[in-house]
């Protein structure tokens, strides 16, 4: 699904995916790229993740990175597939629900079916400089199972899926996959981190890292609960919670998004988005602004 600001992190890597693509389709060091789209490995993925606001999240836990970074506080998560003593398990760190929706589901998923999203924007980059953006992806959401819901969305330079979980509390993110031109990038918590507390109070604010599976990524984000606001949707007026929020990637990424969310409240969708994302890649340097905006709250097929 694309619930609550699942898309803190899913669209702001979107952005980031078309960024890679258009940096290696520019010309991009052939070793780097190789290197680039390596898959999913057995290395460590570490986690921790932390809620301030009114009144304390169940479904976060206080924390910073792994001590492999060198941080205070840190807690070293097993691999994926393994137990914490690293010995190999046959589930992965957070399974995924098998059972019919559940109570929390019901409620809070958003409706199965297509969806469009328009993007438009800038790219602009060191040996490209500023190209238009105007590109159209799909999001394609399955019913819940249990308390979670996958979704992916795809478009001309790569797609992303993830799985998120509901509780009473928090809408969490589970899994997160990209897949590009240029590399495949998964992210499996072994704790799911938040994307929204519930209910989403004006003020609330939260923060995590995560590292990628191939242990080459890691994801720190900070987001706030800004405001409420109106907006028009396919002619209809749609009343979203805007969530304001920093995405920064490191390692072999390297790049900040800076993210405004418009989460459609009634609907559990993400309606629009503006991200404005800078990095490099490749040795090249870039720039992205872009905003995506949702055709319609209904969902076809």
């Amino acid at each position: 699904m694309t619930s609550p600001t699942a898309s803190v992190v899913r669209r702001t890597t979107a952005a980031l995916v078309l960024v890679l693509s258009l940096a290696s389709c520019s010309g991009g060091d052939d070793s780097d790229t190789s290197a680039s789209t390596a898959t999913a490995s057995a290395a460590a993925d570490v986690s921790a993740s932390e809620t301030t606001g009114t009144e304390p999240t169940a479904s976060t836990t206080p924390g910073t990175v792994s001590s492999r970074l060198g941080q205070p506080g840190a807690t070293l998560v097993p691999a994926p597939g393994t137990t914490a003593s690293g010995i190999p398990s046959n589930t992965s760190p957070t399974p995924v629900s098998t059972a019919p929706p559940g109570p929390v589901a019901r409620r809070r998923s958003a409706a199965p079916g297509g969806y469009t999203l328009d993007t438009t924007g800038t790219f602009t980059s060191d040996i490209g400089g500023e190209q238009p953006i105007d590109s159209e992806s799909s999001l394609r959401v399955d019913p819940a199972v249990g308390e979670d819901q996958h979704s992916s969305l795809s478009g001309d330079q790569g797609s992303t899926e993830q799985t998120v979980r509901f509780s009473s509390t928090s809408i969490d993110l589970v899994q997160l996959k990209l897949t590009t031109p240029a590399f495949v990038k998964e992210f499996r918590p072994v704790k799911p981190v938040q994307l929204l507390p519930q209910p989403p109070t004006v003020g609330r604010t939260w923060k995590w890292t995560i590292v990628s599976t191939d242990d080459a990524t890691t994801a720190s984000l900070e987001a706030k609960v800004a405001r409420t606001e109106t907006i028009v949707i396919g002619g209809e007026k749609v009343v979203c919670t805007v969530v304001t929020s920093t995405l920064t990637l490191s390692g072999d990424i390297q790049a900040v998004s800076k993210m405004q969310t418009w989460v459609a409240d009634r609907y559990q969708l993400t309606v629009k988005e503006h991200a404005v994302t800078t990095g490099t890649v490749q040795n090249v340097n870039f720039t992205s602004d872009t905003t995506s905006v949702m055709r319609s709250t209904k969902p076809t097929g």
